[in-house]
């Protein structure tokens, strides 16, 4: 899998549900996201927009991860797992391999990790989870 991951024309082709980013671009995004929709006067979606992608649509166990979820127009909504990314109110996606992005509204704040090989997943609960322990915001 990461092997064509990694192919040139895998990484050129547009595909409906790939992104190919840095930690800081998606840290990035999310912030925008995580502050409304706009970041430094630059607005990427509007309110209602922003609204209607975050707003759960569907609920139950996705097919390919075996989880339950909450899906909205584009993200996960909160994050029903056993040891929790995304807190209640936030919203984001996971990736391959353990990456995951997400935003939390609530606190105005973004997170991003993606990784340069497979690994198990497991690594972004822990991280998100010291993380938020360091800044004093509250968890899920």
């Amino acid at each position: 899998m990461a092997e064509l991951g990694n192919r040139d024309d895998f990484r050129r082709t547009a595909l409906p549900a790939n992104g190919i980013l840095t930690a800081r671009g998606a840290a990035r995004l999310y912030a925008a996201l995580a502050c409304g929709g706009e970041l430094e006067g630059a607005r990427l979606l509007s309110a209602a927009t922003l609204k209607e992608a975050t707003t759960g649509w569907v609920s139950g166990v996705d097919r390919i991860m075996g989880t339950t979820c909450t899906m909205g127009g584009g993200f996960v909504i909160g994050d029903s797992g056993a040891k929790p990314v995304r807190p209640a109110g936030g919203f984001g996606h996971s990736g391959s391999g353990g990456s995951t992005a997400f935003a939390d509204p609530a606190h105005r704040f973004s997170f991003a990790l993606v990784k340069n090989r497979m690994t198990t997943p497991g690594l972004d609960a822990r991280l998100t989870s010291e993380i938020r322990t360091a800044l004093g915001i509250a968890s899920n």
